[in-house]
């Protein structure tokens, strides 16, 4: 079971590619956490506006599973010291974005990232 488990995250983690000029790396994500915006999250999530929401979307109900592990994340790394927190923090977004574009794609998979911004009023004539 844990080599399986070891495996999934392999896989997660290699499905974040670094990106143009290291766009993914650690100091792209968040390293602050709110456990008072993980619970109104789970508070939300178990309410009836949520579960019918999701019966609507998806037809199933909601069991809630990433918004209960993002709480019990956000408890358990606050007992850390301050760099180490943050670096668990910008970790945890990285795993979810990866197993996010993992799970349902991306907008990356049809649009390329602009390299050059547009030029100032490209559509207006001078």
């Amino acid at each position: 079971m844990k080599e399986e488990f070891d495996d999934i995250e392999k896989r997660i983690e290699e499905s974040v590619v670094e990106k143009d000029n290291g766009e993914y790396s650690l100091t792209s994500f968040p390293t602050e956490m709110s456990c008072t915006q993980a619970f109104d999250e789970l508070y939300a999530c178990y309410s009836i506006g949520g579960q019918f929401r999701n019966l609507y979307r998806y037809g199933e109900m909601n069991n809630c599973k990433e918004k209960r592990e993002k709480m019990k994340f956000c408890l358990f790394v606050k007992l850390n010291g301050e760099e180490e927190k943050k670096r668990q923090i910008a970790e945890f977004y990285k795993r979810d974005l990866a197993k996010k574009q993992s799970q349902h794609g991306s907008s990356e998979n049809i649009w390329s990232r602009r390299k050059e911004p547009l030029p100032p009023k490209p559509f207006l004539e001078e």
